[in-house]
């Protein structure tokens, strides 16, 4: 599919989603981004090279002015299953040459997710999956104690909010 074609990724949790994800916000704000896509085969007459305007999407989630939890949700890929797995399987192992010793890559089951892999390091990470014609990776980031909890949020919101994400998202797809 030409990157022009790929879904908004703005539109992918909705208002309602994310009071079930993130109780308590005050509001949430949606910043589209380009994603590049180049074609690796773009002498090809169906060039698939181009910019996905909304391909990805920073939604900011505020709880106060000083508080707030970031979600990002880029697409990485848009076709059919059978092109969508060998791209995904290239990525994780691209993640894998490019680890440092501070870096890690696991695979990581998420309910709905055709396969994830979580790549980062302790103190960032982002979970890529894919399911049926879709590939993604969701971020998170955030300067806000979650109440009751004593870890780490960021680990928090890597290990407990992005798979969330992935779920609901991948809940969407047929």
């Amino acid at each position: 599919m030409h990157p022009e074609q790929w879904p908004d990724a703005c539109t992918f949790l909705t208002d309602r989603e994310i009071n079930a994800l993130l109780p308590g916000h005050e509001n949430v704000e949606r910043t589209p981004e380009p994603v590049t896509v180049l074609d690796p085969d773009f002498m090809s007459d169906d060039n698939l090279t181009g910019d996905a305007k909304s391909g990805s999407c920073d939604y900011q989630i505020h709880y106060s002015a000083d508080r707030s939890i970031d979600i990002t949700i880029t697409i990485t890929t848009v076709a059919d299953p059978e092109t969508v797995r060998p791209h995904y399987e290239q990525e994780r192992a691209s993640a894998i040459e490019r680890k440092t010793k501070w870096d890690f890559v696991k695979s990581v089951d998420v309910g709905g997710a055709d396969a994830c892999f979580r790549s980062g390091s302790d103190t960032y990470s982002t979970l890529e999956c894919h399911r049926g014609p879709l590939a993604f990776e969701v971020s998170t980031s955030g300067h806000v104690e979650i109440e009751g909890v004593s870890e780490d949020p960021n680990q928090v919101l890597q290990d407990r909010l992005q798979p969330e994400v992935v779920k609901t998202l991948t809940g969407k797809i047929g």
